[in-house]
């Protein structure tokens, strides 16, 4: 998952966040020049297929926990709530 934040960073993302979560890789990126097609299209000649996000969320800021790490079961929490 790490070699997938690189390659998102590498693209130009400021920050990304990827995990596993019910079978599906999802990366959560906060990018100022986002265009999911460009970014799948980057990554399709960094990595493996297999290695490809089934979901890139673009995010604003990344939520935080009260130890001011970020908070990647709220950031799973907010595919459910459509943020």
């Amino acid at each position: 998952l790490s070699e997938i934040d690189y390659c998102l960073r590498e693209y130009g993302c400021v920050s990304s966040i990827t995990t596993f979560e019910n079978n599906r890789i999802i990366s959560f990126v906060i990018c100022e020049d986002y265009d999911e097609k460009a970014v799948r299209e980057f990554l399709s000649h960094k990595l493996p297929t297999y290695y490809l996000p089934q979901q890139i969320v673009r995010k604003l800021e990344f939520p935080k926990n009260a130890g001011g790490k970020v908070d990647v079961k709220a950031l799973i929490n907010s595919l459910d709530k459509g943020m």
